[in-house]
């Protein structure tokens, strides 16, 4: 598994890509395996909310 700070380098990166076409909707439904650190999906959210943001 990814450290924390992987995971949020990877969401910023996926950010980066999906948010200039607008009305991105992120959100990761099922794909939350049972085994995920919780670090990394606290990470994961953290990531979205620091770089997910329209300005």
């Amino acid at each position: 598994m990814a450290p924390p700070n992987e995971v949020t380098e990877y969401c910023k990166k996926t950010l980066e890509i999906i948010m200039p076409h607008r009305g991105y909707h992120f959100a990761p439904t099922h794909a939350i395996q049972d085994d995920s650190p919780s670090e990394n999906i606290v990470a994961m959210y953290q990531a979205t909310h620091t770089y997910g943001v329209y300005r």
